[in-house]
């Protein structure tokens, strides 16, 4: 999530080339031989760095051909496995392999389609350069709902989280949780316009009594002092030596403020822990692997860390309790 205008160059000129592909302007289409003939093609154009037997890019086929096909999103495994439904009809196949050709340069599936499920969100807006929601960033949410203890229901949670990029993460836990004030703070302008966009767009799933009070455009150096009772965030921490080796679209597509840590990837993260102890707000935060012993010798004996495994079993989220 973007969180600092910091300056850092990288050398992205091999990678900013655009890959071009000449594509088939097929005709109107409907019969299921052409739909499949579509899909063929379109699976043949993987670029030389993959082929058109890799999962990811077969995926991501099924994907575009689902949205192009108007079906619900769900049906994309159908489609990847060439189950395809009757009454098909492909209105633009020109516009399908346009996006074929977007993904052939790199550009990442979710900023072709404009959405992507999180949680328990369906369509979740996403646009470039704002980072794109991470299926391990859900074990983050799963992690704070799951430690926090029954309040009375009188008493409202106050919940920061710092750096919402598309806003996914405080419009997931207003969905899941009753009686929260949500405060979001995000100082990116494309980050901040997209939040608002899918808080309007979810408000009406959020649960009884729970609210997005506001959103700050700032960073969490100059947010104002919030009384808190926990802060969520998923802030960047990609460390210096490791920007470079970051995935190709990630790198051309993806704003690297959104990405780039500082040198050791802790830079947003102590910043975020000087807020919260400074308000009292127990944090729950994700990093690189390696990030909780930084955490821990950062909070040293003014409070407890604790870590958590993602799904793939790296230690990447940490729990900070202030004595």
């Amino acid at each position: 999530m973007t969180m600092t205008m910091l300056c850092h160059s990288f050398k992205l000129t091999q990678l900013t080339r655009q890959r071009t592909a000449t594509l088939p302007l097929t005709r109107l289409s409907s019969s299921l031989s052409e739909i499949r003939e579509i899909h063929e093609k379109a699976l043949s154009l993987a670029p030389p760095a993959t082929s058109s037997a890799s999962s990811e890019w077969s995926l991501n086929i099924a994907h575009l051909l689902t949205h192009h096909l108007n079906l619900p999103p769900n049906t994309y495994s159908s489609i990847f496995n060439k189950n395809y439904p009757p009454n098909l009809n492909l209105s633009s196949p020109p516009t399908f392999f346009s996006d074929v050709t977007r993904l052939t340069n790199s550009e990442p599936i979710q900023y072709i389609l404009g959405s992507w499920d999180f949680y328990t969100l369906s369509n979740v807006l996403c646009s470039a350069p704002v980072l794109i929601p991470r299926p391990e960033t859900e074990d983050l949410i799963t992690i704070l709902l799951t430690s926090i203890p029954p309040s009375p229901a009188a008493k409202k949670l106050n919940i920061i989280d710092v750096g919402t990029g598309t806003g996914c993460i405080g419009i997931s836990i207003l969905k899941e949780l009753p009686n929260v004030n949500l405060y979001g703070v995000e100082p990116g302008v494309e980050a901040y316009n997209l939040t608002n966009l899918n808080i309007n767009k979810f408000e009406k799933e959020f649960k009884h009594n729970s609210d997005y009070v506001k959103l700050y455009g700032c960073g969490i150096e100059d947010l104002e002092e919030i009384e808190c009772d926990y802060i969520i965030s998923n802030p960047p921490y990609i460390p210096t030596r490791d920007m470079e080796g970051l995935d190709d679209k990630v790198i051309r597509y993806e704003d690297y403020k959104a990405l780039w840590g500082g040198e050791d990837g802790l830079d947003v993260i102590r910043e975020v822990l000087r807020y919260a102890e400074k308000v009292g707000g127990k944090v729950f935060g994700e990093g690189d692997e390696g990030c909780v012993e930084g955490v821990r010798r950062f909070v040293g004996e003014r409070g407890e860390v604790e870590g958590r495994k993602d799904f793939m079993g790296k230690e990447r989220f940490f729990i900070v309790s202030w004595l």
